[in-house]
């Protein structure tokens, strides 16, 4: 039986389907597997979180859906460096440090404490990448599915 988790668009799109059961299984083992890791999230852009792992310890204001929108308007500006689009971006902070990825149109998020391995965490993040991407491509789907369902409307 195949797991769907529904998720409501902030866009006043219906209620979408996105299969989720691998992509939340690679999350936990992640999660599980990384020292010093909090959390690691898959949102859209507006910070919808349609895949997450937490650990016991995560802040409550990082599932907020500002935390993820946050990065889709730093990842735009950034762009206008004239470098070319915004792959990661990665925060430091006294306790934790943040390690976004832009796979549009999807985000990654990974939420580590300061002790952390910077380098594991990028690297983690590229290994996610293809199973974001594919659920990135299931959510553009119904996307589009919803807006050609309005035209007919």
């Amino acid at each position: 039986m195949e797991i769907y988790r529904y998720s409501m668009y902030p866009l006043g799109l219906k209620k979408l389907i996105v299969p989720c059961r691998q992509l939340q299984a690679f999350l936990q083992d992640l999660l599980e597997s990384t020292d010093h890791l909090k959390a690691v999230l898959v949102t859209d852009k507006d910070g919808v979180i349609l895949a997450k792992a937490t650990g016991p310890d995560l802040p409550d204001h990082v599932l907020e859906p500002a935390f993820s929108a946050t990065f889709s308007v730093a990842s735009d500006q950034s762009g206008k460096l004239g470098f070319g689009r915004n792959k990661m971006i990665m925060s430091t902070f006294d306790e934790d440090q943040v390690v976004q990825f832009n796979y549009s149109p999807l985000i990654l998020t990974l939420l580590a404490s300061s002790k952390a391995n910077s380098g594991v965490l990028i690297a983690a993040g590229k290994d996610l990448e293809e199973p974001i991407k594919i659920v990135g491509e299931s959510v553009s789907k119904a996307i589009q599915h919803e807006h050609k369902a309005k035209e007919y409307v």
